[in-house]
């Protein structure tokens, strides 16, 4: 039976008013009542490498400060590891996040991204340190030079920190086959993204579906159940999708 691999979780804060930022609580209860259902919580490396059905990605795109402080202790209070998608460019700088939209002013301190020593402390953890690229670019739209320089640049940054990093989040979700081939020729060996069919034999493509903060008990059920992740692999989702981000090219 087909499942959810992996969530893709960018902000866990009560305090931005933003889509993409979940509650404490919700978080809290989102992940609590995956382990109920025996499921437990790992990188998406593990994923990639096992594919066991008892194990669900627990992953964070941008690599906001509140991943730290917030959902860590959460995802402690049940011994679950978790990935790390973090913009390297962007890493350790006292300045807020901006591709998600919003002034700078908007809830500066909760878009504040990630410091190498966080980074640190949850790498000694158990947690992944992945690739969003190095600036957050949409890479289908970079000539090869560029591309490349955001992939692997990114992977080097991190790696020159002393943290393996084997895997990568395509920035806005995007699956784009140029990009996933470059992705896997400078060394990434797993990698996700959020938009089009999924395709669940390719780990450069692992399964991963963003929740958002508007997903209640129910929506965060649908989604994360088997018949959500069966729709999302046939040519009906590429339609519907097709049409959503007609409106958003650059949505998630």
């Amino acid at each position: 039976m087909a499942r959810t691999a992996a969530l893709a979780y960018h902000a866990v804060t009560d305090e931005w008013p933003n889509s993409l930022a979940v509650s404490v609580e919700s978080f809290r209860a989102q992940i609590h009542g995956l382990a109920e259902r025996g499921l437990h919580g790992v990188t998406l490396a593990a994923v990639a490498r096992s594919g066991r059905r008892d194990e669900i990605g627990v992953t964070f795109d941008d690599g906001f400060a509140n991943v730290a402080t917030a959902a860590k202790p959460i995802l402690d209070e049940l011994g679950w590891t978790a990935t790390v998608f973090v913009v390297t460019d962007a890493v350790g700088r006292a300045e807020p996040m901006l591709w998600l939209g919003g002034s700078k002013a908007e809830s500066a301190s909760e878009r504040l991204p990630l410091g190498w020593d966080d980074l640190d402390g949850l790498a000694g953890a158990g947690w992944e340190i992945g690739s969003h690229g190095r600036t957050h670019r949409l890479l289908s739209t970079l000539d090869d030079e560029s591309l490349d320089d955001e992939l692997r640049t990114s992977k080097e940054t991190i790696e020159a920190r002393g943290f393996e990093c084997a895997s990568i989040s395509y920035p806005y979700g995007e699956l784009d086959d140029r990009v996933i081939a470059v992705a896997a020729r400078v060394g990434y060996t797993a990698g996700s993204g959020l938009a089009g069919r999924f395709r669940p034999a390719d780990p450069m493509c692992i399964p991963r579906v963003a929740v958002s903060g508007a997903d209640g008990r129910l929506r965060f059920a649908v989604k994360t159940s088997p018949f959500f992740l069966a729709a999302r692999r046939t040519a009906a989702w590429s339609c519907l999708e097709s049409i959503r981000r007609a409106g958003h090219p650059l949505g998630i």
